[in-house]
Formats: C-alpha cells, sequence, structure tokens
C-alpha cells in the first residue's frame, strides 16, 4: 500500500511540475542576417520559437521580418508598437501561425 502511495505521489508531483513549465520567450534582435524568421542568430536567445514559446519583435525599430518558404509559429508576443513598428513579410507558400 506504501509503495502504491508513493507512486501515486511521484505521479501527481511529475504531471503538477510538467503542467507549471513555463515558454521560452524570445526577442528579435536582427543579429543574423537581419531579415530572415528561420535564422537562429536573429533571436535572443539564439534559437527559432516554437508554438510554445513567447516572441517579442519590437526591439529593432523599423526591421522588416521574412518568412520565406517556412512555416512560423507565434503562440503569444507582439510585433511592435507605436514607437517601433515592424513589418512581416511572408513568401514562397510561408506561414506565420499565430494561435
Amino acid at each position: 500500500m506504501c509503495k502504491k502511495f508513493i507512486f501515486l505521489m511521484s505521479f501527481v508531483l511529475v504531471v503538477a511540475l510538467a503542467s507549471n513549465a513555463s515558454a521560452d520567450r524570445f526577442d528579435w534582435d536582427a543579429g543574423g542576417d537581419g531579415s530572415s524568421w528561420n535564422d537562429t542568430g536573429n533571436w535572443a536567445p539564439d534559437g527559432t520559437p516554437t508554438t510554445a514559446d513567447q516572441t517579442y519583435m519590437f526591439s529593432v525599430p523599423g526591421a522588416t521580418i521574412d518568412i520565406n518558404g517556412i512555416d512560423a509559429f507565434m503562440s503569444q508576443g507582439w510585433a511592435g508598437h507605436a514607437a517601433n513598428s515592424v513589418t512581416v513579410t511572408i513568401d514562397n507558400a510561408g506561414t506565420l501561425d499565430c494561435s
């Protein structure tokens, strides 16, 4: 009985910790080629955002971000504000999923 209880509590703890996992934040810094969404150097930290991540694209005023023939994801985030506008261009069957 004790082993079953310990197993059950361990399972509950793992599920609770997994559900509290937070999304990573990616800020556009244009440190790569300066325009390609999928260039990992354009994001801080270096990498490409996934559906679980937060994206912020207002840190480089007047940035133009190109989604060219890829599927890009933005679940949460901001693409500019009044002081720092951002242009996102989608070409060659690329997509931007903002779900």
